[in-house]
């Protein structure tokens, strides 16, 4: 079996860069790789730097790292990554990996492993789900996407093969004529899928993460208290913490009394059952480089349980979606094009919407599945002859084909 080390910021399968790299551990398993993870986080645990979790292996190394380190330290640190490269050198020595995966790494290190890897015969990746906007807060943010932009166009191309999550990196990447393979989130089979649908008349929404400021969800907020003004036939379920500059701009004091209820932030599993009782959840994004380059691991969660989308179009995470079909498409996010969205969902019968819903779900079995990029036969047959990720080659044709279609 060979070794695999997953180094980045990330730690347990409790959030969204967790969980990806957690499911294709799992991925990995089947193709005969042991994966350890190497967190750059502090330890949830304060007393332990190592935890055995289902089977696998993660050390965290940002706690003793960092610890007392001065702003100009942290900054001297971010440039070099010294401190980090020696701490993975020792367990690169431990654990002598045959490939090492960096998950949305700065850039530092990859510069330095790069050398590292080639001299000792060690394929080096990387994992790109996200290609950071300059418009940052904080001096160490802006000086941070400044590293990342550096690294995909400059650092990248000298690696062994790049997993890129998002339609937007795969042809980014592809242009450049590198090993890359489109590995957008995956997950297992859902326990429970389709879940609750409305009749027709009435309409459950959800949106499920973190909203910040999320000016873009002000002209949604704004339909639905017009739609529930007289009697509730939208419900609005958010999965998040709303910001008071939202607050203050929609000028709600009864929330429930227009159909939207506050949930606050929910553990995972938690989301999940919100999500399973909705006929559709919300995903809107800017038309920015940020958005295409990123995947929305909530809509692909979503599909496994059989929930469709409502979004707008960026030629992001949309590009998987079909209008009517597996969810629904709106070009720009403003209030007539909501209303109109959420008028026809709710002209829709019980039975339209569980069809819309089954389609999702057919989606991720193509797609977001962790079964869909394995065959055990296939992988038997050729193991021998094979490149280390070649099965991923399928999924390269879904993407070309999903491309292919948008751009007819």
């Amino acid at each position: 079996m060979r070794k695999l080390l997953y180094i980045g910021r990330f730690g347990l399968p409790d959030t969204a860069a967790g969980i990806r790299v957690y499911n294709l551990g799992i991925l990995f398993k089947k193709f005969d790789i042991e994966t350890t993870y190497i967190c750059d986080i502090p330890s949830p645990t304060e007393e332990k730097d190592f935890i055995s979790f289902k089977g696998f292996n993660y050390y965290f190394i940002n706690q003793k790292l960092y610890k007392g380190s001065s702003v100009l330290k942290k900054i001297s640190e971010l440039f070099s990554a010294i401190d980090l490269y020696n701490k993975v050198k020792s367990y690169c020595e431990k654990e002598k990996p045959d490939i090492i995966l960096l998950y949305n790494d700065v850039g530092p290190l990859t510069k330095k492993l790069i050398s590292y890897c080639k001299k000792r015969n060690i394929l080096l990746g990387a994992d790109v789900t996200e290609w950071y906007s300059f418009k940052q807060k904080g001096i160490l943010q802006i000086m941070k996407s400044f590293l990342v932009d550096f690294r995909i166009r400059f650092l990248d191309k000298k690696l062994n093969f790049i997993l890129a999550v998002s339609p937007f990196l795969y042809f980014y990447y592809k242009k450049q004529e590198k090993e890359v393979y489109w590995v957008p989130p995956l997950f297992e089979p859902q326990e429970k899928s389709l879940g609750v649908t409305s009749e027709k008349g009435f309409l459950n929404i959800v949106y499920a993460g973190m909203m910040g400021k999320k000016d873009i969800l002000f002209p949604l907020l704004e339909t639905i208290k017009m739609i529930n003004s007289k009697e509730i036939k939208v419900r609005l379920n958010i999965a998040g913490n709303i910001s008071s500059e939202l607050e203050k701009k929609l000028k709600i004091e009864d929330y429930d009394k227009y159909g939207i209820k506050l949930l606050g932030y929910l553990e995972n599993e938690k989301v999940k059952e919100v999500i399973l009782k909705s006929d559709i959840t919300v995903l809107f994004r800017k038309n920015l480089k940020y958005a295409k380059a990123g995947f929305s691991s909530k809509v692909a969660e979503a599909f496994t349980l059989g929930i469709p989308v409502l979004c707008n179009k960026v030629g992001g995470t949309d590009l998987v979606v079909e209008h009517l079909h597996n969810g629904y498409l709106i070009d720009k996010i403003n209030k007539e094009n909501i209303l109109e969205a959420l008028n026809k969902l709710l002209l829709m019968t019980k039975e339209e919407k569980i069809e819309m819903k089954r389609n999702a779900l057919k989606t991720a079995q193509e797609l977001f599945l962790i079964s869909s990029y394995f065959e055990r036969n296939k992988y038997e047959n050729n193991k021998n002859n094979m490149g280390i990720f070649t099965l991923f080659k399928e999924s390269n044709k879904s993407i070309e084909k999903i491309w292919s279609k948008n751009r007819e």
